[in-house]
């Protein structure tokens, strides 16, 4: 029985294969599929297609911005220059034609100019002298000015420049009116080269028509300092030190390296700081720089007189001295020594007449004492009468800073008070003998023509102080020796500039540079730009 069962089982199952074999057929025959139900049917989502997208735009590369950063000039406001021709020659009894003009910037960018006009070295107008302060222009954050010719630098990097001709010249007036753009993106200006922001070094000098073509000397300069023979110093972007100079009649400038490893270029062409720290001397050869030599090291500040002689303060603040000036120490002489410690400022004094040997010294220390050494003729040393210092002798303390020129010497001490000594007057015979003048009347400021041997006091509140002199050569043509007889003095003026912003002079006025009297000389500070 159980067989017989199985029998018919087996023969179920191939009758129900053989009717789904041909139900398929038939299904693949009129194009139709139905699901068993062995396997249960998944739905899959459809796959959207991809919305169809415009293809991006491709940008052209950014082009770098054409319009450069805008300049700034740090102000060097407020600053007081004196211009006039420095030298004159004259007869005995005559009195020599001066010229002077004084430009003030105040502590907001103003420019102020005041006294001799004639080359138009204020303004255009025909006025030979203009009195009173004159405004020139706004905006300054620098100001040279050499022969009757100013140079403006403005805040936004605008170089300017203006004056005509000198009269003693005797040629038909050449040159600018008025304030006359010069060149653009100037970072700095000595009146002679100017140097760009993006490192491009011109020689700016006004040509022989009086008109100013800047000149490339070089690019890629750091900084600059301008030397001897019509040249120039340069430091440039990779610290190598180099001369350049014009050559033929043309201003064609080429260069010639000096040394590597320069960090800052300290006077003309004979000193320089290393990026090491130590100061260098430049070596020569036919008149060209062709080496340097080692003299000190960690070096902070130079100071150069003449005769080839220097001071060089170091880090730690000693001070070193080295040529043949008066009051140096013996081993000064040879090579460079040690004079003192703890010095933060030293100064110098080089008499104009090179036939006498006038120089002396100031050295001020970190305990605000003054020190002072060298030739005292007029007691210019603050230590008593015509007794020269062979050694630094300390003449003054609560000093802040010390200015010393021609004889005399001024000191602004701690609490601002300006205190001044040496030569104020006519005890100078040869200065009588040669104008039959005062060449120095009340020269210190003090109301007096007496020489003084101890510091005295001459005004409150001062910032600093600016000393100008002339030189004027006499010659007597009674001495009749085929050459004739020569003599020198000097024609002086002081501005001070008060902590109030305002200006102050006294000196010599015979060109109204200082006031509008009629007074020759002005013998007490008398006040030129107000406060503002």
């Amino acid at each position: 029985m159980k067989k017989l069962i199985s029998v018919l089982l087996i023969v179920v199952m191939l009758l129900s294969l053989a009717a789904c074999k041909s139900a398929k057929q038939d299904q693949a025959a009129n194009g139709t599929a139905a699901p068993t139900e062995a396997v249960k049917e998944t739905e899959v989502p459809a796959t959207e297609e991809p919305e169809a997208t415009e293809p991006e735009e491709t940008l052209p590369p950014t082009e770098p911005d054409p319009t450069p950063a805008p300049v700034t000039v740090e102000a060097k406001q407020p600053k007081v220059i004196f211009d006039s021709q420095r030298y004159y020659i004259v007869d005995k009894g005559e009195q020599p034609d001066t010229w002077g003009t004084v430009y003030y910037i105040d502590a907001e960018g103003e420019l102020w100019a005041q006294g001799d006009n004639r080359m138009h070295q204020i303004s255009a107008d025909p006025d030979e002298t203009v009195c009173g302060p004159y405004h020139i222009m706004s905006g300054v954050a620098d100001i040279y000015a050499h022969r009757g010719r100013a140079f403006a630098l403005k805040a936004d990097g605008t170089l300017l420049t203006w004056g005509v001709a000198a009269p003693w010249q005797n040629a038909e007036a050449y040159g600018f009116d008025e304030p006359t753009e010069v060149l653009r993106r100037v970072v700095s200006t000595d009146g002679y080269f100017a140097l760009t922001a993006e490192g491009e070094l011109w020689n700016v000098e006004h040509g022989s028509d009086g008109t100013v073509v800047p000149v490339k000397v070089a690019d890629g300069v750091a900084q600059y300092k301008r030397g001897s023979y019509f040249g120039v110093y340069v430091i440039n972007s990779k610290d190598e030190l180099r001369y350049y100079q014009s050559s033929g009649s043309e201003p064609v400038w080429s260069g010639m390296p000096v040394a590597s490893s320069a960090a800052k270029p300290v006077f003309d062409d004979e000193l320089y700081i290393g990026t090491d720290g130590a100061l260098y001397e430049v070596q020569y050869s036919m008149g060209y720089p062709s080496g340097s030599e080692e003299l000190i090291e960690n070096v902070t500040d130079v100071v150069y007189g003449s005769f080839s002689w220097f001071y060089a303060i170091t880090e730690e603040g000693s001070l070193w001295g080295y040529g043949p000036q008066q009051g140096f120490l013996e081993e000064c002489r040879m090579a460079p020594a040690k004079m003192m410690e703890d010095v933060r400022q030293v100064v110098a004094n080089c008499d104009i007449n090179e036939d006498y040997y006038y120089d002396y010294s100031f050295a001020v220390k970190n305990d605000n004492t003054l020190w002072a050494w060298g030739s005292n003729r007029f007691g210019e040393l603050g230590c008593g009468r015509g007794v020269s210092a062979e050694k630094p002798v300390c003449v003054a303390e609560d000093v802040r800073t010390v200015y010393c020129d021609g004889y005399s010497t001024y000191i602004i001490k701690t609490d601002g008070s300006l205190w001044a000594v040496g030569y104020n007057g006519p005890e100078n015979s040869a200065v009588t003998y040669a104008l039959g003048m005062h060449g120095y009347e009340s020269r210190l400021g003090d109301g007096t023509s007496e020489c003084r041997y101890e510091f005295v006091k001459i005004a409150d509140g001062v910032a600093s102080v600016c000393q100008c002199l002339d030189c004027v050569e006499v010659n007597d043509p009674s001495v009749d020796d085929g050459m004739g007889s020569w003599d020198y003095c000097y024609l002086s003026r002081t501005f001070i500039i008060k902590t109030d912003g305002s200006l102050w002079g006294w000196g010599y006025n015979g060109d109204l540079a200082i006031d509008a009297s009629d007074e020759t000389y002005v013998t007490v500070p008398d006040i030129i730009v107000e406060a503002k």
